[in-house]
């Protein structure tokens, strides 16, 4: 599939999941509309290529659309929707000359019409283009399975004045014909984000969160990338990466590469070096990780100056309450409580109890080590990495 490439190493290292798999599987059989919510490193895009490769041969069409990828202005991004179901030019002179049934060809020209215009509207132009899939479905004669990935990207077109809701936009155009019984093409919508955000707008969707492996899983996971080894270094390996399946994929491939075959507690210093070295030092996988992680939330919360100050209150310390929180920032409870929620909102921060941490443990640990400064352009020796670990204690 166009833009979803499988390769034979991610195929043979694919573990787990099968839960997650049969529900996707069996809701598209029933045309129910999912949507996968999971943190970036989660493996998102992972299930989904395993979910294409297990539904290869069924009679529905699979079309793959990666929205982080795509124009985000309406008229592009409408010209560029409908011409990846007909695999053409995102042009319309394209689109007019596929060889398509009549109600194709009529939204085909709706956007035309509009694009001629000085100033388009840009609603119409939206929703003519997601109505476009249910009309190329009865063209075809089957029904439609459209995985559309980094869908929180689609809010962006809030940003246009004359779009409002856009998640309203998209429910109502994508299930407009969904329930008219004379329609035996009925498509079926799989989405994922890294935003619980959509929750509250996604109406007629089923919700899915993709969850850390869990130790079977993590266990598989290791077998088939490192081989056979002692439950000791598994147990380690999984405790580290707390089962986060970015974070546990370049432990293991660094393990495969620096492993000496010695004695297992040689082994367990060997991983947490590795760990910490993954953590400090810069264009480590994990280390891009975390960075690109904690930017990317940051850009997507407000006010972040005094925001950082709080991810640092957060990072370094563990398991605080609000009241705790607020003395620490020096700010009122109401104040700190706002400043909590936006956190929340990008998914950085989750309320445990009465207390609230970082939603991904590994992310904690970098923001710790960063905010002390500790951080290398070249690989420390072992002596360093382990006063780091020692210092990280129990986290490590």
């Amino acid at each position: 599939m166009r833009g979803l490439k499988y390769l034979e190493n991610e195929k043979k290292l694919f573990s787990g999941r099968k839960a997650y798999l049969t529900t996707l599987k069996q809701n598209i059989s029933k045309s129910t509309d999912t949507c996968i919510i999971a943190s970036p490193g989660f493996g998102k895009k992972t299930l989904l290529k395993e979910l294409v490769r297990q539904q290869e041969g069924i009679r529905s069409a699979l079309y793959y659309i990666d929205l982080s990828k795509a124009s985000l202005s309406p008229e592009n991004l409408a010209l560029e929707y409908m011409a990846s179901f007909c695999d053409t030019q995102p042009n319309t002179n394209s689109l007019l000359q596929e060889k398509m049934s009549d109600e194709c060809l009529s939204l085909v020209r709706t956007v035309d019409n509009e694009l001629q215009k000085i100033k388009p509207d840009q609603q119409l132009i939206l929703r003519s283009a997601l109505l476009f899939p249910e009309a190329y479905a009865k063209h075809l004669k089957k029904r439609l399975v459209i995985i559309m990935d980094c869908f929180e990207e689609f809010l962006q077109f809030n940003n246009y004045s004359q779009i409002t809701k856009v998640l309203d936009i998209f429910t109502s155009t994508i299930h407009a014909t969904a329930h008219v019984q004379s329609n035996a093409y009925t498509n079926t919508y799989v989405l994922t984000t890294s935003s619980a955000l959509l929750k509250k707008g996604l109406a007629g969707f089923e919700f899915m969160e993709l969850s850390a492996f869990d130790e079977t899983e993590a266990f598989e996971f290791i077998e088939r990338s490192v081989g056979k080894v002692d439950v000791r270094l598994k147990r380690e390996l999984f405790s580290l990466s707390r089962g986060i399946p970015a974070v546990l994929k370049s432990l293991c491939l660094r393990y495969r590469s620096a492993s000496r075959k010695s004695n297992v507690s040689d082994e367990l210093a060997l991983l947490r070096r590795l760990f910490v070295s993954e953590l400090t030092v810069e264009f480590s996988r994990t280390h891009t990780y975390c960075k690109e992680l904690f930017e990317s939330s940051m850009n997507n919360a407000r006010g972040s100056s005094l925001l950082k100050s709080l991810v640092k209150v957060l990072a370094m310390h563990d398991d605080l309450k609000l009241s705790e929180i607020a003395r620490l920032l020096y700010r009122s409870a109401p104040v700190t409580k706002s400043l909590i929620e936006r956190l929340i909102e990008v998914d950085l921060v989750r309320k445990s109890g009465s207390t609230f941490v970082f939603t991904n443990p590994v992310l904690k640990l970098w923001c710790r080590l960063s905010f002390q400064g500790i951080g290398f352009e070249e690989e420390p020796d072992d002596e360093t990495l382990d006063e780091i670990s020692n210092r990280l204690g129990g986290m490590a």
